[in-house]
């Protein structure tokens, strides 16, 4: 059994690596980006980065995004910024928060016609009617 676990964790010990490379990757591209929307998009990656691992720094991450994203009328960031709201929220099994999240989101995207964000909040809107049983709805997503 030991040998099983350990034969895993060396096949599974480059990809913890690279993960942590993109994270401070994306920390330093933040801290020296000298544009608004630059910095704004770093960090919202970076809040994409705790995803799986803990939702509420990614609440309090891109909320901090969207307040910049608002001060910089920088509507894609703002759009994004609701995403990975919506998808935290989604993750800790908040579905009202999610959906009304991805909802605002899904309005900045199809005004500004941005197809991959589209699908990104169709697809939390698709998941939450999912797991709220609610098949009929999620299938319009």
């Amino acid at each position: 059994m030991k040998k099983i676990l350990w034969v895993i964790f060396s096949l599974l010990w480059p990809y913890l690596g690279l993960t942590q490379n993109k994270l401070d990757s994306l920390i330093t591209a933040y801290k020296s980006a000298n544009r608004d929307t630059t910095k704004i998009t770093a960090l919202l990656e970076i809040s994409y980065y705790y995803r799986n691992s803990n939702p509420d720094t990614v609440i309090t991450i891109a909320q901090k995004g969207l307040v910049m994203a608002q001060k910089a009328n920088f509507t894609k960031g703002q759009a994004w910024a609701y995403n990975r709201i919506a998808m935290a929220h989604s993750i800790q099994g908040n579905y009202p928060e999610a959906l009304k999240y991805a909802q605002k989101s899904l309005e900045i995207f199809e005004k500004s016609q941005i197809f991959s964000g589209m699908a990104a909040c169709l697809n939390i809107l698709g998941a939450v009617y999912d797991q709220q049983d609610n098949y009929l709805k999620a299938i319009e997503y």
